[in-house]
């Protein structure tokens, strides 16, 4: 693109050589000199146009110089545009002839008129020009009230637009400013117990977030953030504990909602992978040193597990409606196996299988087996009967009696019963406290399911943060 510059005289204008290929050879070729080649100082002058000026329009006349010295046009330009000018130009040749003749019948017919009507047309045409004349300033002064009132249309919308742009970073602000320290408010929309564990949280999470945004703005050449990372890391647990859509939350922030979206996998996945490492497997020194006293029965026990369900929406093909339909709930699902220490700490989070999936496969492929060692306890309801695969590994299975083909158990059978129940409660009360986000109370959509697994494990650990459900003290 080209910029006329004023130089010299007023009235004219002086155009630099387009950039574009074809037409500057076109302009070359007007010029029509010898082995010539325009430099970037070099200008044409608006008088070598027909309209006075030049113009971007392929197919108008001013699209190329055409006047010299010589008045030949060296360029051949649109015949249309050229004629029209031509006529144009001819009309106002005819008109100008034609005020002539008249001006003169005029003066004939005022010299055959009597004086007095010589001065009286004299007199009407000086009182128009003068009419004429005096509205100048009026003309003048309404130009200057409306150049003036634009100006202050301008500022105006110019502070419109900072007033909306204060107003969307004030409701930005406003969503992390709820939570602030204020405790209920934490624990409600982000599920964590107070502020200052949601702030110990994000100081440990940010540099790793901050690193992977370093590395994609590397692939993709940067990309400005719409959010703090505080308020980003508020987003991604409102989502989980509100089960807010993306759209709300879009709103919520002022950001569109794929960027949402996008923050919400990049933290997903980080979170899955550090929360893993901030509660990994305990040893079997730490699991026994933080043992309630209510597990003096069963002093080895190392786990407690229980599988759960999550219902997901109907897959599209048969063989997924097969692998995900569960006969105990009816439904198509997911399925997770939960392991928690004696000490009521999820210790053990499998991936998601299909709701098809019975406990004691789940358990056999969860890798669960492997992190166990000789001497341990594992205790469990009545389906997972796996305690011949664990007695291969020298580990024990405490499972609720079978009742068989007898009509009762046992004196000391109903005991245990009793016993185990008590106890195994827990880890289905930690189950529960996972079910209380409420994105794993909605069914899955299908365009979470690369997610699903990562989601139930940051539900599940997040957990640990809350008030143990088994007092240290517990009697």
């Amino acid at each position: 693109m080209y910029e006329p510059i004023q130089e010299g005289c007023s009235g004219v204008a002086f155009y630099v050589f387009p950039a574009d290929k074809e037409r500057r050879r076109l302009w070359v070729r007007a010029v029509s000199r010898d082995k010539w080649e325009p430099k970037a100082s070099d200008r044409i002058c608006s008088r070598h146009f027909v309209g006075g000026k030049s113009s971007t329009n392929p197919k108008d006349v001013n699209y190329v110089p055409t006047l010299f010295d010589d008045g030949k046009r060296r360029i051949n330009t649109p015949t249309v545009d050229y004629n029209r000018l031509e006529r144009i130009a001819k009309r106002a040749r005819l008109r100008d002839e034609r005020n002539q003749v008249e001006e003169a019948a005029d003066v004939l017919v005022a010299l055959s008129s009597t004086p007095s009507v010589i001065v009286s047309r004299t007199t009407h045409k000086d009182s128009a020009v003068q009419t004429e004349l005096s509205s100048f300033p009026t003309l003048q002064s309404n130009e200057a009230s409306l150049k003036v009132d634009n100006q202050v249309l301008q500022l105006q919308v110019e502070t419109l637009e900072q007033d909306l742009f204060t107003v969307k970073t004030n409701l930005k602000r406003q969503m992390v400013s709820v939570i602030k320290g204020n405790d209920d408010s934490t624990k409600f929309y982000t599920g964590l117990p107070t502020y200052a564990v949601f702030t110990a949280l994000l100081e440990y999470i940010q540099p790793l977030v901050e690193m992977s945004h370093q590395t994609s703005s590397e692939t993709n050449q940067g990309r400005k953030r719409s959010l703090t990372y505080e308020e980003e890391f508020l987003a991604i647990l409102m989502r989980l504990q509100l089960g807010l859509l993306l759209e709300d939350l879009a709103n919520r922030f002022e950001v569109h909602p794929s960027t949402i979206s996008r923050i919400f996998k990049t933290w997903i996945k980080i979170l899955a992978v550090e929360l893993k490492r901030i509660f990994p497997w305990p040893s079997k020194q730490q699991i026994m040193a933080r043992t309630p006293l209510s597990f003096k029965t069963f002093p080895n026990t190392r786990i407690i597990i229980d599988c759960s369900e999550f219902f997901i929406q109907r897959p599209s093909s048969l063989q997924g409606q097969a692998l995900t339909f569960s006969h105990y709930k009816h439904h198509n699902t997911f399925k997770v196996l939960i392991g928690i220490s004696p000490g009521g700490v999820i210790t053990f989070v499998s991936e998601l299988w299909g709701g098809r999936i019975s406990d004691q496969a789940i358990t056999e492929k969860s890798g669960l087996l492997d992190l166990l060692e000789p001497g341990d306890n594992v205790m469990a309801d009545r389906g997972f009967d796996v305690g011949n695969i664990l007695q291969h590994r020298g580990v024990t299975l405490n499972i609720p009696p079978f009742l068989g083909q007898r009509d009762q158990l046992a004196i000391w059978e109903v005991e245990a019963t009793r016993r185990i129940a008590s106890l195994r409660i827990h880890v289905e009360r930690a189950i529960g406290r996972i079910k209380n986000y409420r994105l794993l109370q909605l069914p899955f959509p299908l365009t979470l399911a690369d997610l699903a697994s990562d989601i139930v494990c940051v539900c599940s650990y997040l957990t640990n943060f809350c008030k143990p459900i088994i007092p240290t003290d517990d009697p």
